[in-house]
């Protein structure tokens, strides 16, 4: 039997492992579901509302008990991030570009419109979570 080799197996490779993630990522909720006797159409609604899901009470303790970590990990790597001078550095800080500031303004724009459930934006609601 000939041993595939060379670029054609990278990509069958590739293509494989590609199906596997795929096939996980829509399998095995799937198989949570039907595991758990529920039915499918409660969780195939979009934008995802989690009416059926009774939710825990906000606890402060619990949330700083989660933010303190994660915000000293982005600290870390943001600072770590300044100070970084990579190959062609000048000595120069260059601004950032026009385009970054309103790409960060969309952003937030978009997200507000996502996730407030505003009276005025019902019939649009679902088209905003995409942008």
């Amino acid at each position: 039997m000939a041993k595939r080799g060379g670029r054609q197996g990278r990509v069958a490779g590739g293509l494989c492992g590609l199906v596997l993630v795929g096939a996980l990522l829509l399998g095995l909720p799937a198989a949570g579901v039907w595991l758990a006797g529920k039915p499918a159409a409660a969780y195939l609604q979009f934008p995802p509302l989690t009416l059926h899901i009774p939710h825990a009470p906000f606890s402060w303790p619990v949330f700083w008990w989660t933010a303190l970590p994660v915000s000293a990990v982005g600290a870390a790597f943001l600072g770590k991030l300044m100070r970084h001078r990579g190959p062609g550095y000048r000595g120069k800080k260059r601004p950032l570009p026009w385009w970054a500031g309103l790409g960060a303004a969309l952003v937030a724009v978009f997200w507000i419109l996502a996730w407030q459930r505003f009276s005025w934006l019902a019939e649009l609601q679902q088209y905003t979570f995409l942008p």
